[in-house]
This record gives structure tokens, C-alpha cells and sequence, in this order.
């Protein structure tokens, strides 16, 4: 089965005779080519040894925690430090009774606390940056 190749850019044909609905058509069109054009989420990131404390990097994004042996703090970068918009989406992966604990930059906090936990398995939390705190979508 051979490859579908995706437009890059689109050209809608307007059917009216008006400026605003010529503006309209070509805001569509750099937005879906910019959609189309945006990187993807990328692999997603599993600690090297399951167990062990991670530092969140810029370039992590999707994260896979596995708390078998004990409980993973997941600590978070200084918001002023990266991009305003930033979102990390972290899963405990295994079924064990520990915790993934996060953990923001020294006085900052996520939806007001100092700290969060996720107990079970195949939880999901995802984590947002406003550029002053961190916020569960």
C-alpha cells in the first residue's frame, strides 16, 4: 500500500464576493498549514532504571514512570525557565502501590499546592506552564 502524502498548504476557493469571508478563508489556511507543519509529541521518555527520581527537560514531553521498586519524584523545571505553554503528560505505568510525586521548582506550585501525587496505575496527569505556575489540565 503506498504512502498518502498530506498537503503542506491549503487553498480554499471562496464562493462570495466579501473581504471579511476572503480573510476568514485565508486564516484557515495558515492555520491548518501550520498545524500540519508542527512537530509531533515526539517518543515518549522512560527513565533509564524504573524507580529512580526524574528532572523533567525541556525536550521531554510524553513521560512513562514506572514506581515498582518505590516512589518517583518527578521534578518539575523553573517555569521561567522554559517556554510559557509548555505541557508534560506523565503516566504511572505499573501496578504497584507507590506513587508518583511531583514536585514543582523550589516555591512554585501546581493548581495552588506544593505538591501532587498520582497512586495509580495508568493514571494520567497533564501539566501545563502559564509562566508562573503549573497547572493540571
Amino acid at each position: 500500500m503506498g504512502e498518502t502524502q498530506v498537503p503542506q498548504k491549503f487553498n480554499f476557493v471562496r464562493h462570495a464576493d466579501d473581504p471579511r469571508v476572503d480573510a476568514i478563508f485565508r486564516s484557515l489556511s495558515v492555520a491548518l498549514s501550520d498545524y500540519l507543519s508542527a512537530p509531533s509529541l515526539g517518543d515518549p521518555f522512560f527513565p533509564p532504571v524504573p524507580g529512580d527520581d526524574i528532572t523533567l527537560l525541556p525536550e521531554h514531553a510524553v513521560i512513562l514512570v514506572d514506581c515498582t521498586p518505590n516512589d518517583v519524584r518527578v521534578n518539575l523545571p523553573d517555569v521561567a525557565t522554559i517556554i510559557v505553554g509548555k505541557i508534560y503528560n506523565v503516566k504511572k505505568i505499573d501496578p504497584s502501590g507507590n506513587v508518583v510525586i511531583f514536585d514543582p521548582f523550589e516555591d512554585q506550585t501546581i493548581d495552588g499546592e506544593l505538591e501532587c501525587t498520582m497512586p495509580r496505575q495508568y493514571d494520567n496527569l497533564t501539566l501545563y506552564n502559564d509562566g508562573t505556575q503549573w497547572w493540571i489540565l
